[in-house]
């Protein structure tokens, strides 16, 4: 509030003595060392805990010019104020207890999600989907194992708090509930980091077109002569609602052009990354012998055939191709007219998403690596508890277990870090937020 007193006027020129939360106020920030107006804003305070910080937050409202809000800074920092580090704002709102863990990241996820799924997704865990799934998880083991510690407290009375039966049932449920959120990882990071899918062929199929064409723009050159894509050029698109990053790579072929070269090393370290290839093959040629080394290349991948060049004469038997490899989905298109485009968009999605996501069913996606090895070590730690249960071992052991689990899953909600893991998770922030 100092800060904001120093620098700030009324339209009368006057200072503010008093701020009242959550009322704007119209003024202009000035050069305390002059007088000199610098910009007409917008003045919010916010007193905690009702702010994002759960702290006395004041908010300047400036115009968007850049010579403006450099001076408007400068101001700000000489009158004793200081610049936020990356996340800072939304690691205070952690640290204060106005977010748990998850609800930080899924800000971030918020700030870089480039799909209307991945956007909902994000909204959904900062809403405390994701943490209202992990409490109620830890709130089943926190039963189990307080019964299990009622027993092995006061042995001598021998009161069966809870039976054994019971107590597997109650742990074949977490069981149970575990293993829809981390079965939901793959779609949940496809959501998060997109999909990244990858145009392979031989030189000249139409790689490049075709990457245009699902872009909708001139991003890649196209001429008629092999290998004039050298290097990997990758563009983030959305899909029907999911998030893709879209690959156009080198033609995979022998050269001694030694850029061109590089170029195929680097198509060919994609290939190993891929969430989905795209092969192309080209309709107005039959399957050659550069064809059949790079399908060679990829067995075992996700790959999706596409037959590109269907506006011109065929030479390719797609039907050959149809019995040879009947696990395949074969899609024809032209990129140079769009035909078939919104059939090869449908096919992509199927190959990734198993069912359309649709905002009325759309449940909780664990989106982050370290999300899903809690929740496998949780789960592992829960086989084991319910193994000792069924081998009649002592209670300690099985609430040992228990108490592992527990550790497990509030690792995600952030009941336990290190400095570490925060500097981790928020360096990634754009400065401030």
């Amino acid at each position: 509030q100092e800060v904001v007193k120093r620098i700030f006027r009324t339209p009368g020129g006057k200072r503010i003595k008093n701020l009242v939360s959550h009322r704007v106020r119209y003024g202009f920030v000035v050069d305390p060392s002059t007088g000199t107006k610098l910009d007409e804003v917008l003045l919010t305070f916010m007193q905690g805990p009702r702010s994002y910080t759960a702290e006395d937050v004041c908010e300047i409202s400036c115009h968007g010019g850049i010579m403006t809000l450099r001076r408007v800074l400068e101001v700000t920092l000489a009158a004793g104020a200081r610049l936020a580090e990356p996340g800072e704002f939304t690691k205070r709102a952690f640290l204060n207890g106005r977010l748990d863990l998850t609800q930080a990241e899924a800000v971030l996820d918020l700030i870089q999600a480039t799909s209307d799924l991945s956007m909902r997704n994000a909204l959904r865990q900062l809403e405390g989907g994701l943490s209202q799934e992990v409490q109620h998880l830890r709130q089943q083991l926190i039963e189990v194992l307080a019964a299990l510690e009622a027993a092995i407290d006061f042995p001598e009375e021998d009161i069966e708090i809870i039976e054994n039966a019971d107590l597997l049932s109650r742990l074949t449920r977490v069981l149970e509930r575990l293993h829809p959120l981390i079965e939901s990882f793959r779609q949940g990071r496809l959501l998060r980091e997109g999909v990244l899918l990858v145009l392979i062929g031989k030189p000249n199929v139409g790689k490049s077109s075709l990457f245009n064409a699902l872009l909708s723009a001139n991003r890649a050159i196209v001429t008629p002569v092999p290998g004039t894509t050298r290097d990997v050029i990758e563009e983030r698109l959305s899909i029907r609602g999911y998030p893709f990053r879209l690959c156009d790579t080198a033609g995979i072929r022998p050269t001694r052009d030694t850029v061109e070269q590089e170029g195929v090393v680097r198509s060919r370290q994609l290939l190993e990354t891929a969430d989905l290839l795209l092969f192309l093959l080209d309709a107005s040629l039959p399957w050659e012998a550069e064809d059949e080394a790079l399908l060679e290349e990829v067995q075992g991948r996700h790959l999706l055939f596409v037959v590109n060049k269907i506006d011109l004469p065929r030479r390719l038997d797609t039907r050959h191709l149809r019995n040879r490899f009947p696990q395949r989905e074969l899609v024809e298109v032209s990129a140079t007219t769009g035909l078939g485009l919104p059939r090869l968009e449908e096919a992509i999605c199927r190959h990734l998403f198993q069912e359309p996501m649709r905002p009325k069913d759309e449940g909780v996606l664990v989106t982050r690596l370290r999300h899903q090895e809690a929740l496998l070590r949780c789960r592992e730690h829960v086989e084991e508890a319910i193994a000792s249960l069924q081998a009649k071992m002592s209670g300690e052991f099985v609430a040992l277990d228990i108490q592992a689990a527990l550790e497990s899953l509030g690792e995600i909600v952030g009941e336990s870090f290190t400095e570490d893991l925060l500097d981790q998770i928020f360096r990634d922030f754009c400065i401030g937020k």
